[in-house]
């Protein structure tokens, strides 16, 4: 299953033009305060897997991956649905003095106008199209070539 990939991360300053610059990231914070700060933001989130909790809305899902380990060097999003989970990013952010990295373009995340959700979206329409689309061409070739298999032409 396809999801669009934002991580977390921290440094000194919080002032890098590029996630690449930052040399020694921080820790973000202690797997027990994300949790504290999704219980009191996200009361709805699923706490089964305590490394994997998930908060669903009607428009998006949102897996918060964490380390095993209490302190989280990184957090990765793994969203899906359609739209983007552009407050639950802030927020974060806001909460933990970190800042947010499309995987998709690279760079920091700053919103809707820097983000590559979009065109994650269309990729992930497009192949789901491709998925769903009936397979009658494959089909035919494979009848005909085993019809032609067995009869040894």
């Amino acid at each position: 299953d396809m999801s669009w990939d934002v991580y977390l991360t921290k440094s000194e300053t919080n002032q890098e033009s590029s996630p690449d610059e930052i040399e020694k990231p921080l820790p973000i914070d202690a797997k027990s305060e994300v949790h504290a700060w999704l219980r009191q933001n996200y009361p709805e989130a699923d706490f089964t897997d305590p490394n994997w909790p998930v908060v669903f809305t009607d428009n998006y899902s949102v897996e918060i991956m964490l380390e095993e380990e209490e302190v989280q060097n990184d957090i990765m999003l793994a969203i899906r649905g359609n739209e983007a989970p552009y407050d639950l990013i802030e927020a974060m952010c806001q909460a933990f003095a970190c800042r947010a990295v499309d995987t998709g373009t690279g760079g920091f995340l700053e919103g809707p106008e820097t983000a590559s959700f979009e065109s994650w979206k269309d990729f992930r329409d497009e192949v789901q199209a491709e998925y769903e689309a009936p397979r009658e061409g494959w089909f035919r070739k494979l009848m005909a070539s085993l019809g032609r298999w067995f009869s040894g032409k």
